[in-house]
């Protein structure tokens, strides 16, 4: 086994947070380093300098995309930083002063702006990613339910007539290519028409759920499978087993069903439901069908019913 270690979100959160905060610190430097610049090109007359910071609040904003969160004081810091270098340090007035107080604050309410406009777009896209991939998953679930209804006999849980059809066919043509055996039971309630007639419909809808339970409860591997045929007749396919070992699976479940006691006052054999079983097993050659180990099942329960009911006959027996 496998085992998976979660993923810890609070650790990537405060990477997250330490990303943000590293690349907001650095870009303060740069700013920092720029009006060190422009203080030395401003002794020898070049002014433009003091205008690189522009290029700072614009990659905060909207290149890197810097949460606003982050972005918000940082261009706050780089502007205050700014027109208090300008007035202060470089003792600009007039038309310089001027025009960075109102270059500077512009252009740093029009990125934030957009960085929060950006923001809001991804999380919105995010969200929509979300429920979307929830709407696919939820109709994901709903047609497997849609499927698991179709191919479901609704009284007892089992699979139906479509469903053990489709179910064998592949168990089939598995068993042609791996050249393994498969063994098939075909089980028919005894006198289930007078369990019927006697005691009414509902009460031979609760022995139908009880040996739908007891099939369901022997049938130990996940590869064997059990249908309800319709009516009382109920199948089990039990692929990669011999005659020998599907022999003592028949049994169990006959002798569970036995020892279950469920009232059948038409039943001779201590008015107790009873099953009779048809058992055969093949390997399936080229070119086949399933439908020769239904047929062969399906004479071996006529044999049990008419040797007496409430036994397994194998197929085996009669070739």
């Amino acid at each position: 086994m496998i085992f998976v270690k979660p993923i810890d979100i609070s650790n990537i959160k405060k990477r997250h947070h330490l990303t943000q905060v590293i690349m907001c610190i650095n870009a303060f430097i740069v700013h920092v380093s720029l009006l060190i610049v422009g203080y030395i090109a401003s002794i020898y007359g070049n002014f433009h300098y003091q205008t690189g910071s522009i290029l700072i609040i614009i990659l905060l904003c909207s290149v890197i995309r810097i949460n606003f969160y982050y972005v918000l004081p940082t261009v706050f810091l780089v502007v205050a930083s700014q027109l208090y270098f300008t007035a202060n340090i470089l003792n600009e007035s007039g038309v310089v002063l001027l025009e960075h107080v109102f270059i500077f604050p512009t252009i740093a309410l029009l990125s934030c702006l957009s960085n929060a406009r950006m923001e809001s777009e991804i999380r919105k896209n995010f969200l929509k990613s979300i429920l979307l991939e929830h709407k696919k998953k939820k109709l994901e679930i709903a047609k497997k339910e849609l499927l698991q209804q179709l191919l479901s006999d609704p009284l007892t849980g089992l699979m139906n007539r479509r469903g053990f059809d489709q179910n064998f066919s592949k168990i089939w043509l598995n068993a042609i290519r791996n050249k393994y055996a498969i063994s098939f039971l075909m089980i028919d309630i005894d006198l289930f028409k007078q369990c019927n007639g006697s005691q009414g419909h509902l009460i031979g809808d609760l022995s139908l759920k009880s040996i739908a339970d007891i099939l369901k409860y022997e049938l130990k591997r996940p590869e064997d499978f059990v249908a309800c045929l319709g009516g009382e007749e109920f199948a089990v396919v039990m692929p990669q087993t011999n005659n020998g070992s599907a022999t003592l699976i028949a049994e169990t479940i006959r002798k569970a069903i036995w020892e279950k006691k469920i009232f059948h006052p038409a039943s001779k054999a201590d008015h107790r439901l009873t099953i009779s079983i048809g058992l055969a097993t093949m390997i399936p050659e080229q070119k086949t069908s399933y439908d020769l180990i239904i047929d062969a099942a399906d004479i071996a329960l006529y044999k049990a019913k008419e040797n007496g009911r409430n036994r397994l006959y194998n197929f085996l027996e009669s070739t």
